[in-house]
């Protein structure tokens, strides 16, 4: 645990990359077997973000448009934090993962000046 809450994410990068390379399992699966509950959780979502965070991004505002109920609160929270740092890569990420725009996403799932807002802060598709 304090490896992966004090090292950089470049140095991180290697040493999961040693670890595959040593053990046979990317780090992913060693916290699987390993862990459970909410330490796995926090072990995986460090381990996901290190490894490619705009790809991590992606995957939680696909997860928070799905079902009948969106989980506003992470998409508005994700928008509006990564929307001046890296929300362009989130975007590629996004569109290479599902197929589609994250604009598009937005457009056909969220209504009203919530929509606007976020499509604001996304930008052109």
């Amino acid at each position: 645990m304090r490896l992966l809450t004090h090292e950089p994410v470049e140095q991180l990068r290697v040493i999961f990359d040693e670890y595959r390379r040593m053990s046979g399992q990317s780090m992913q699966e060693a916290i699987q077997t390993e862990f459970s509950g909410d330490l796995r959780n926090a072990m995986l979502t460090i381990v996901k973000s290190a490894i490619n965070r705009a790809q991590y991004y992606a995957e939680k505002l696909e997860s928070a448009m799905k079902g009948l109920r969106f989980d506003d609160d992470t998409i508005i929270r994700i928008i509006v934090s990564r929307c001046e740092i890296d929300l362009d890569e989130i975007k590629g990420e996004y569109l290479k993962i599902y197929h589609k725009t994250l604009y598009h996403s937005i457009q056909t799932r969220i209504s009203g000046d919530y929509r606007t807002a976020m499509l604001a802060l996304i930008g052109t598709p």
